[in-house]
């Protein structure tokens, strides 16, 4: 009867060190899943954040690109003014003219023409 007793008591020993184990278990995983539930929202907030920014760029591109056109075809008007040995299609004047009435109209927020 002593063999079946102590033997009961090691049953309940193990089953509650089994419960205590299995509590502690539970804890910790409940622990995780909230840190990947906050995990998950971050990043929910960073892809949004990252959409918002890349919408700007995309609209300040748009808004730049005809600026970057207008440059070019400066740079290319000057390269051609001021390349030694070159036939110069404008007047010096002219383009410098051009070039004022360009800038001008950037000012005003235009698209410039050539």
């Amino acid at each position: 009867m002593q063999a079946l007793e102590t033997e009961l008591r090691a049953l309940e020993n193990s089953v509650e060190t089994t419960r205590d184990t299995i509590a502690t278990t539970t804890a910790s995983q409940e622990i995780k899943h909230q840190q990947l539930q906050q995990q998950d929202q971050d990043i929910q907030q960073q892809r949004s954040t990252v959409a918002e920014l890349w919408g700007k760029v995309r609209t300040y591109e748009q808004l730049l690109q005809p600026i970057q056109d207008t440059v070019t075809t400066l740079q290319e008007q000057l390269s051609t003014v001021f390349n030694p040995g070159s036939s110069v299609e404008h007047p010096p004047q002219q383009t410098l003219e051009e070039l004022k009435r360009v800038f001008m109209e950037i000012g005003q927020g235009r698209e410039g023409s050539s």
